[in-house]
């Protein structure tokens, strides 16, 4: 299973761990993205944090499907990406 799916599965379940975990995975991406965006430092932090508040508060509403195989067992340069988007 996806590292990223399987945490996200594992804090929509209440893990705590898991949830520090998530964030410690992905915290170095969204702030690189945000400092990117917002060009500034403390903004990105404010941004990133938000980001993390909302995500974790909508949580429940997620629903999360692993990463589909690409063709039968031939690996792919790309990598796997874990889809999670909100119920509708």
């Amino acid at each position: 299973m996806d590292p990223l799916h399987d945490l996200i599965v594992r804090t929509q379940r209440g893990d705590m761990h898991a949830a520090e975990a998530l964030v410690r995975l992905t915290q170095a991406m969204a702030y690189a993205v945000a400092r990117r965006v917002l060009r500034d430092r403390h903004a990105a932090e404010d941004a990133v944090q938000q980001a993390y508040l909302q995500a974790f508060r909508r949580l429940a509403t997620f629903r999360t499907r692993p990463p589909s195989p690409r063709g039968s067992g031939a690996s792919s340069s790309r990598p796997h990406s874990t889809a999670a988007e909100p119920a509708g």
